[in-house]
């Protein structure tokens, strides 16, 4: 197993990870934001009262007091809510590549849990004040399509795309590293051994080196005798 296969499973701990969370759970909290601000806009709902529902999860009716501290504080829950979910589809896509791979169909399919988790079991526990009057077609086809399209497909795609940024810095340094397969030094090893092997004509004892260079020069009194092999090729063939 190599260095790289050893450490994978502690790469959501490098700085690099947790500054991949913060830049896309902060690209889709803002989306999903902007998309809320604008869409209550046109109900007569101002950011402000926006953000102080936001607050009222988790301090009550007191969010609505009128002062800037609510604000904030819903603005601290938002984008906390966002990196939260942004974290927990990052570092599952860690141990599971195929949220990547499909990554259209995992960041929908993970808006809709996400929509489904915050509307039907944070919500109804948290210390929202409960509306007057039933929630409208249209304001929850807009929710839920904001949450599947800016939160969990936003997710997914510049979860998939941080990897492939990533990706060709970690091969090349898995190609500078020492380190190589035990089968390639095995044959590097055996390539070796054959260069250093004495090779014929170049070591060895006496009796094993031919005479090398140009052939020697036959001439006509080497064949007085018919049939007779003349004894320079004879002294070649031995």
């Amino acid at each position: 197993m190599s260095a790289e296969d050893r450490t994978a499973p502690r790469e959501h701990r490098r700085p690099g990870s947790w500054s991949a969370v913060v830049w896309i759970g902060l690209i889709a909290g803002t989306l999903d934001i902007t998309d809320n601000l604008i869409f209550n806009h046109f109900r007569g709902i101002t950011p402000t009262q926006v953000f102080q529902y936001i607050a009222s999860g988790l301090i009550g009716a007191k969010a609505f007091a009128g002062d800037a501290a609510p604000v904030a504080l819903g603005v601290a829950l938002h984008y906390s809510i966002a990196l939260t979910w942004t974290a927990i589809f990052y570092w599952s896509s860690r141990r599971t590549p195929v949220l990547t791979r499909r990554s259209v169909a995992s960041g929908l399919l993970y808006g809709g849990f996400v929509y489904l988790f915050m509307n039907f079991v944070v919500l109804p526990l948290s210390s929202v004040p409960r509306p007057r009057a039933p929630v409208t077609t249209f304001s929850r086809v807009n929710g839920i399509l904001a949450v599947v399209f800016f939160i969990g497909l936003t997710i997914s795609l510049l979860t998939r795309w941080s990897d492939k940024r990533r990706r060709p810095h970690r091969r090349r340094s898995h190609n500078c590293s020492p380190a190589l397969p035990a089968a390639v030094m095995s044959l590097r090893a055996r390539c070796r051994t054959r260069s250093r092997a004495p090779q014929r004509g170049q070591a060895g004892d006496a009796s094993s080196v031919r005479q090398t260079g140009p052939p020697a020069y036959i001439g006509p009194s080497d064949f007085t005798k018919p049939g007779a092999v003349p004894s320079r090729i004879q002294a070649e063939l031995s």
